[in-house]
């Protein structure tokens, strides 16, 4: 039992002071330089407008303003953690629209959100909600964008192509080098651009006065104006041994030497990177580089999912995770680091900044395993963030297993591996899911938090790993939230269907929010574009208080299916009710379903015995089949499997609800099931009626996602619920549906007709063909 109480407001301004000072911005509101004002105002004028409005002497909890000058650019309201932030942000439009701040944020420790007061839209910035407190330069950006939106986002586009061709151009080069693609080219790339990233970053410490970490001798404009050889060499025998000096005792970060061995390629590519401020894109350069790379290989083609986590999906599961100063936060399967960067970000800026903090937060706070070479690229982009590299170790996560170790951990581990590590977790299965699982459960310490992202199958496979994964996990973690993403979320390198689990472990399950995420505002496309349609911002803003809406229901745990411990959202969905509805498991016995012979065995196949695919299902009586089976392809489906003239067959993968009837004796695939009807239904007046109803129900509400649409199962089917009046009704459904599709193919022949006469009429009478 939990003995402590609930932070108050005055708790998240605690958190705000400490985030403001972080980000730059002078809070002392005895100094002249301050342009932070808590609970008032800056000027008489605007404190004159603030009591017309609020008579009752209500005042905005802070008030950013611009350096030197009496110019509001935002106002923060701040609530106890749990409170609903639409109240918070009804609250701080009215102040800003009597002061004329043009951004508001609405706060309760946790989580943060902000809007443009004009349209009341969330802020974005490439294509990004911005979901923080940021620092006066990059809040008066945003200001700028919102007053010169076109001409700014041009610029930008501009800056971006720029990137994208110099992305290009290196690819080319390097291609000339002799090095394979993917990875290993980008892995070269990112030597240099460590150099040319870190040289900006050190200058803009500096402007800071703050102190360089690495020497100006050894930083990019030491070499990049150097003749070709001179600056092949002077990398090779001066820079980089530097950093492996400085970088290397914690495993491989740097090479000795670079890759590059032809002087010119070296300056071609040191000149385009020199062109550009990489810090003045608004990009995630690393990660745009990595993902260009990635996905423009051939040999890693799709396998990029596996390595590459959207950018506002890892802040996302960050910030409600919600890391603190303290944490150890472990990835088993970083990648390039994405989660361990943000993690880290968002620790620091929510942590006071002294020596003794930044010395845990850059040493004891960051832990990794990554498999392959990127986790080389993952200590150069954590060195970049500020440090937090030594405790990321290129090794198979699962080969070593960690007990009660960490605090928080974040991942979105490779889906559908093999592993032989099963017996360290006392599981038997090769396939790797529901063993990272286990490792991640594992992992924690109680008490710890975990955001990880799932395939859909870890919340319903019935093999007995994942069954046993999900018991572990609701028997030892509190599962707070289960997130149903788009199909879209990871497109265009997969669209295999994901989840978020997000949990504690130490206490049993008692309650879970599902949340179904359709639209993650972004295109599901290659251009990955912004677009309007955001259920985060709905997500976000319901977080605390878990309510239910339109997108979201809270699940008892009475209520968890028991036997196999179902957790995925679309089973437990409320669905809409169907007029005069019947379960199809009240009208059918179990469903049939039919199979494959293995393909790899031609001995399988022949001519003797029908053998239906969905493309088969073209006529209402299957008489013929394009593939057939041998008798002991036949033998090797079994009796069962083999249907009788007249049995209703209906498709259940993918393809949902296409109906027929066995024409001939014959077997059926692996995606279509045979109906049988119970005794009291089996009457041919109600197999017609199923024939004809079953393709017009919508089968999604009931189904399973997969990686090309939705399938139902064995389990799944019966709960379908169908139409199903009495015989006089049904027996008039049928002849109205019938009636209209006749009527509807006339109108399609006269249609055509008409088409073809008009075709005719211009080229003869008009054309004179």
């Amino acid at each position: 039992m939990n003995n402590f109480t609930t932070p108050l407001e005055s708790a998240t301004r605690k958190e705000i002071d400490r985030v403001l000072t972080n980000t730059g911005w002078k809070t002392g509101e005895f100094e002249k330089d301050c342009n932070v004002f808590t609970e008032r105002v800056r000027t008489k004028g605007e404190e004159m407008r603030i009591k017309k409005a609020f008579p009752k002497g209500r005042f905005p909890d802070y008030v950013l303003y611009k350096s030197n000058s009496f110019e509001p650019i935002a106002v923060i309201e701040a609530k106890r953690i749990g409170s609903n932030l639409e109240k918070a942000l009804k609250q701080a439009k009215e102040y800003a629209n009597c002061i004329g701040a043009p951004i508001i944020f609405a706060v309760d420790g946790a989580i943060v959100e902000t809007q443009w007061v004009t349209n009341g839209k969330f802020l974005r910035f490439d294509g990004q909600l911005i979901t923080e407190i940021v620092s006066e330069k990059t809040l008066l950006r945003f200001v700028d964008v919102g007053k010169h939106e076109i001409a700014s986002a041009r610029k930008n586009t501009k800056t971006k192509e720029e990137l994208i061709h110099i992305f290009k151009r290196t690819n080319d080069l390097l291609r000339e080098e002799g090095m394979r693609e993917g990875v290993e080219r980008f892995t070269e790339f990112s030597n240099l651009l460590f150099l040319k990233l870190i040289d900006e970053i050190e200058e803009e410490r500096e402007q800071k006065g703050e102190e360089r970490r690495i020497e100006k001798m050894y930083s990019w404009r030491a070499f990049n104006k150097k003749p070709a050889q001179e600056m092949l060499d002077y990398i090779n025998d001066t820079v980089l041994p530097k950093l492996v000096g400085k970088y290397n005792h914690s495993g491989d970060v740097f090479s000795e030497k670079l890759g590059i061995k032809k002087p010119n390629i070296l300056k071609s590519i040191v000149d385009e990177l020199s062109k550009l401020t990489l810090l003045d894109i608004d990009s995630d350069i690393k990660g745009d580089a990595f993902e260009y790379f990635l996905k423009n290989s051939v040999t890693v083609g799709n396998d990029l999912g596996e390595y590459y986590t959207p950018r506002h999906i890892v802040k996302l599961i960050v910030d409600l995770v919600n890391p603190k100063f303290g944490d150890k936060v472990y990835d088993p399967a970083c990648g390039t680091g994405g989660f361990l960067i943000e993690a880290f970000r968002h620790i620091k800026r929510n942590t006071k900044q002294t020596k003794e903090n930044m010395a845990i937060l850059e040493n004891e706070t960051i832990y990794g395993g990554e498999l392959t070479e990127t986790a080389k690229i993952a200590k150069m982009n954590m060195i970049l963030a500020g440090d937090g590299h030594t405790h990321i170790k290129r090794q198979d996560s699962l080969e070593n297993p960690r007990k009660n170790e960490f605090d928080i951990v974040l991942t979105n581990f490779p889906f559908s591996q093999s592993t032989d590590h099963a017996h360290l977790y006392g599981l038997s299965n090769r396939t790797a899911n529901p063993i990272f699982l286990k490792h991640v459960v594992d992992s924690l310490k109680d008490g710890g938090r975990a955001g990880v992202v799932v395939p859909d199958g870890v919340l319903f496979g019935k093999d007995i790993d994942s069954v046993n994964v999900r018991k572990i996990l609701v028997q030892t973690c509190k599962i707070e939230a289960i997130l149903q993403m788009s199909v879209h979320t990871f497109s265009p390198y997969t669209k295999q269907p994901t989840s978020i689990l997000i949990f504690e472990k130490g206490s049993k399950t008692e309650k879970i929010w599902f949340f179904e995420v359709e639209n993650d505002g972004f295109m599901g496309s290659t251009k990955k574009k912004p677009v309007e349609k955001n259920d985060m911002p709905l997500l976000r803003s319901l977080w605390n208080d878990k309510a239910s809406s339109s997108n979201s229901f809270t699940l008892k745990y009475e209520d968890i299916e028991p036997k196999r411990v179902k957790l995925f959202m679309n089973f437990y969905k409320k669905r809409k009710s169907v007029k005069s509805g019947k379960e199809l498991g009240d009208i059918c016995d179990e469903p049939i379903l039919g199979a494959t012979p293995y393909t790899s065995n031609p001995d399988f196949y022949g001519d003797k015995h029908l053998w239906v695919t969905i493309a088969d299902m073209k006529e209402k009586y299957i008489n013929d089949t394009h593939l057939k089976l041998s008798d002991l392809g036949a033998e090797k489906l079994g009796k069962r499997r083999k249907h009788k003239k007249g049995t209703l067959l209906m498709s259940f993968k993918l393809t949902l609800g296409k109906t027929a009837f066995v024409g001939k004796e014959l077997f059926t695939n692996e995606a279509i099931c045979a109906l049988p009807l119970k005794r009291e239904y089996n009457t041919e007046e109600i197999k017609e009626y199923l024939f004809e109803i079953l393709p017009l129900i919508n089968y999604v509400p009931y189904a399973q996602r997969a990686a090309k649409g939705y399938t139902l199962n064995k389990e799944l089917l019966p709960t379908v619920e169908i139409p199903f009046p009495g015989q006089n009704e049904r027996l008039k459904i049928v002849e109205k549906k019938k009636s209209l599709i006749n009527e509807r193919d006339d109108l399609q022949t006269a249609l055509d007709k008409n088409a073809t006469e008009y075709d005719q009429f211009i080229k003869t009478e008009i054309m004179g063909l």
